[in-house]
């Protein structure tokens, strides 16, 4: 939506030096409130998803592309080798994994790489499902929801 469209629809007036053709987006908030954000400034503070209930398999791939994957062999203490995999993600947050071999004869770098690659997608699944919830239902109270379930079980149990 460009700035002048939502400016028309919202019955503001475009400032002499503001762009209309401005590309950007609505943004609409929990309590009905409705604003207009710059395409650059939401794209850096957000991450489109394929679909806005779930995180995806393809959701995953394009984050990752935005960061940094490095991939090296290092030796364990004992010699062996092992795969090392450092991912740094678009929010400046670095994450590692590991792979080894029992027998250094059977020692693959992509082997090792694609296991620690697997290893760091679940990884981020799981923090990018961990963000979409907060994103879509805020904060909850349930810290308190089980303290209330806690003391009426200990209430019940002491009769």
């Amino acid at each position: 939506m460009t700035r002048g469209s939502f400016l028309k629809k919202r019955g503001g007036v475009i400032a002499s030096n503001a762009n209309p053709a401005d590309k950007g987006y609505l943004v609409k908030y929990p309590d009905g409130y409705v604003s207009w954000c710059p395409k650059a400034v939401f794209e850096r503070q957000g991450f489109p998803l394929e679909d806005g209930t779930k995180i995806t398999r393809q959701d995953i791939r394009d984050f990752v592309k935005l960061g940094y994957n490095a991939v090296s062999t290092i030796k364990s203490r004992g010699g062996k080798p092992v795969t090392l995999v450092e991912r740094e993600y678009p929010t400046g947050f670095t994450a590692f994994q590991t792979a080894s071999c029992v027998d250094p004869k059977n020692y693959s770098q992509p082997i090792g790489t694609s296991i620690c690659e697997d290893r760091l997608d679940s990884e981020l699944w799981s923090h990018l499902g961990f963000m979409l919830q907060w994103a879509n239902f805020g904060l909850s109270d349930v810290g308190a929801k089980y303290a209330k379930d806690d003391a009426a079980a200990a209430k019940k149990k002491a009769r």
